[in-house]
């Protein structure tokens, strides 16, 4: 899996990519639910991308401009336990920032810059792992319903115990 890709502009400018991926982070303790998903994903084989930044060099002056973070935690579906994503953040400075601190377990605690913001919360899935319901952490919500793996119906604004759909292959 890639971890950094590069490009240079016409004005030297250098542009990087980087990636930090579930086996990139040190699990000597955990604690929290994040770190504890993540090692246990580990565990597993899953290594997922958990956090992508973005950063341009510009006269020997490294910023970061973007970023975007998922965290994780224990889901127990249908007497499973899974590791799935609970929150996207994002990170976003166009003037870019010097001090941009990326994610990493420390204490047993996973970390990151704070000046990330939560654009969504992935709060229930389906027996097969699919998202089911999330929201913009601004109340508003989005719901799914799946037949099997494809999805079928889609409502803003309400929870999937909400909804009732009736298709003509349900007969």
């Amino acid at each position: 899996l890639p971890t950094e890709v590069i490009s240079y502009g016409s004005d030297g400018t250098r542009k990087s990519t980087s990636s930090k991926y579930v086996k990139d982070y040190v699990f000597s303790t955990v604690n929290d639910g994040s770190s504890i998903a993540l090692k246990e994903m580990a565990a597993l084989n899953i290594n997922a991308p958990v956090e992508t930044y973005r950063t341009i060099e510009r006269s020997g002056v490294k910023k970061t401009v973007s970023a975007e973070l998922l965290t994780f935690k224990t889901f127990l579906i249908s007497g499973i336990t899974r590791y799935l994503p609970a929150q996207k953040l994002i990170f976003q400075e166009p003037a870019g920032v010097i001090n941009f601190q990326t994610s990493s377990i420390t204490a047993g605690a996973f970390k990151n810059d704070s000046r990330y913001w939560t654009s969504e919360n992935y709060t229930d899935y389906n027996s097969k792992g699919l998202l089911r319901s999330s929201d913009n952490n601004k109340g508003g919500r989005v719901s799914t319903l799946y037949s099997g793996y494809l999805s079928y119906a889609e409502a803003q604004g309400a929870s999937v115990n909400e909804i009732a759909v009736n298709t003509f292959e349900d007969a």
